[in-house]
């Protein structure tokens, strides 16, 4: 299987990262984008280098550890691999272990000295260091001082804790594109979303450990007018929807939506952490096959459940998790010949909370929360699109760059997506200018400047505070990483030669931007304009 363009970059980065950094690699590719692609890459050139390389690939889910196995198999068929899951009903060591978590943690002893340990879904691992991820990855450390642990994931956060990289991955974080230039490129579906007409108002919610209360959300969400309401809305406006996945609060709420769903005529379906395997793999595989419309969960369909056929996702969950968010949502980002689009319809303010999937901030540190309802905590932040400076959600005029927002933060119906009211518009670049720019409170800003053809006047710039400390300095620090790498310039870190060599360099072939006020936005950057391929 030939990788795609955006697939070799992170692989060559990730190469890359190994041979000047010591530490642990952490890629964040988006749902969808084929991290079971780059995971069975990793395996296939690790032991194509080093022949008596020892893995072992670690996740959570069985259903996700097929998905990685199945895909290695088609990458490389005749892989040493072991399988060690009871859920598989498998007990096997190999050159190439992979394993369920909850399994192998119980007889670590049984695996050899691990080179290189893959943990899918990297998210699930705590930042602290407690956890059965935590407690098994230290015990193989004693075996193997210097193992690598590579992570792949789409959130690189974890509610409470931050980044991942406050944990035991470290910086810089490899990007494997975005989710707006895998939409554009055909590799991902759109989403749109609608507010549902009955929506719950979580205001009166309180918050424990970042989230909010469990029987206080269930409380409020799971009553029966309620969800009586919200199905009769959801059957009228989505009869020409034909696969459905919604999230709901907890059992009782999960089962009280499929029984309502039921009586309203809809097939329908529920999987909960309670449901047998058996009966799970039932359902799911009716679900995909189109005998069941719709089927309702319960906290465990978020991660690595793939179904592309997904066309309408229900938040009847609210959270205050991006990280959780992002990943409800991603369940209808892949792509199917039976579908044009995703709609998301969020009857508990979700989108609100957090803004669209293509440009979610990380969660707050333990005892912080961004919005949500009742207890305490800060107030929300937004990031200046010109300059990254982060600044309270009520800010006008940013004080770093003198930004102006809009004073309309109303959401529309495809906002989910980032689109909005305001479209998308490419810009072909004839070429590209570098510089350092000073702000107007005095902070240095390193600038790049698109420009079109000479019958287009539109200029599209770009803002690095890559000075500039904590969150906003570190993504401008990567985001100008990718520019570096792009341009075959990797290692350069004094400023002058980084600027002069960039402006001799070859710029993108376009970039997306969209109106933001009396400003230009960049919202991606298209170095090659390329075409879905198998």
């Amino acid at each position: 299987m030939e990788l795609r363009d955006y697939q070799k970059k992170a692989m060559d980065e990730l190469w890359d990262w190994f041979d000047h950094n010591p530490g642990n690699p952490l890629i964040v590719a988006p749902t969808g984008a084929g991290k079971s692609v780059l995971l069975a890459d990793i395996c296939q050139k690790a032991v194509g280098q080093w022949d008596d390389t020892q893995i072992l690939v670690l996740t959570t889910q069985k259903e996700l550890l097929e998905q990685d196995l199945r895909k290695l198999g088609t990458i490389w068929p005749l892989a040493p691999v072991g399988i060690y899951s009871a859920g598989m009903g498998h007990k096997e060591v190999a050159q190439i272990t992979f394993a369920t978590i909850q399994s192998i943690a119980r007889h670590p002893e049984l695996l050899p000295a691990i080179d290189l340990c893959i943990f899918d879904e990297a998210h699930l691992i705590n930042n602290n260091a407690e956890g059965q991820a935590r407690t098994l990855l230290a015990m193989l450390r004693t075996r193997r001082p210097h193992m690598r642990v590579v992570g792949l994931t789409a959130t690189p956060y974890r509610l409470g804790q931050g980044e991942l990289t406050d944990g035991i991955f470290d910086k810089p974080v490899i990007h494997c594109s975005s989710i707006f230039e895998l939409q554009r490129m055909g590799f991902l579906c759109r989403l749109k979303s609608k507010v549902g007409h009955g929506e719950v108002d979580t205001s009166s919610l309180h918050v424990r450990a970042g989230e909010f209360v469990a029987r206080e959300m269930d409380d409020l969400v799971n009553r029966r007018l309620t969800t009586e309401e919200i199905c009769r809305e959801v059957v009228a406006r989505c009869r020409e929807r034909r696969h459905w996945l919604l999230f709901c609060t907890g059992v009782r709420h999960a089962e009280a939506v499929r029984d309502e769903l039921r009586n309203l005529g809809v097939k329908a379906d529920c999987v909960t952490g309670k449901t047998d395997e058996k009966e799970r793999a039932r359902i799911l595989d009716d679900f995909k096959a189109g005998r069941i419309t719709a089927v309702t969960n319960a906290n465990v369909l978020t991660t690595g459940f793939d179904a592309p056929c997904i066309d309408l996702i229900v938040m009847l969950r609210p959270t205050l998790s991006p990280g959780l968010y992002v990943q409800m949502a991603g369940r209808g980002l892949r792509i199917d010949p039976c579908k044009q689009d995703c709609l998301v319809l969020d009857f508990v303010g979700n989108v609100k909370r957090h803004g669209p999937v293509t440009m979610v901030n990380p969660p707050a540190r333990a005892g912080k929360h961004r919005g949500g309802g009742g207890g305490t905590g800060v107030a929300p932040c937004k990031v200046c699109p010109r300059c990254d400076e982060i600044v309270p959600a009520v800010t006008r005029v940013c004080p770093s760059c003198g930004y102006e927002w809009l004073p309309d933060f109303s959401l529309h119906d495809e906002d989910i997506n980032g689109e909005g009211r305001n479209p998308m518009r490419r810009l072909m670049v004839r070429r590209w200018r570098w510089e350092i720019k000073e702000s107007r409170a005095g902070n240095r800003m390193l600038m790049v400047t698109f420009e079109g053809s000479l019958l287009n006047p539109t200029v599209v710039r770009d803002f690095m505070t890559i000075w500039a400390p904590g969150w906003a300095g570190e993504k401008a620090r990567m985001r100008l990483g990718t520019y570096l790498s792009r341009c075959g310039l990797n290692g350069l870190s004094n400023p002058d030669e980084m600027i002069e060599m960039l402006n001799k360099a070859t710029p993108p072939e376009a970039v997306l931007w969209k109106m933001d006020g009396r400003y230009t936005r960049l919202e991606d950057v298209l170095w090659k304009l390329e075409t879905p391929s198998a």
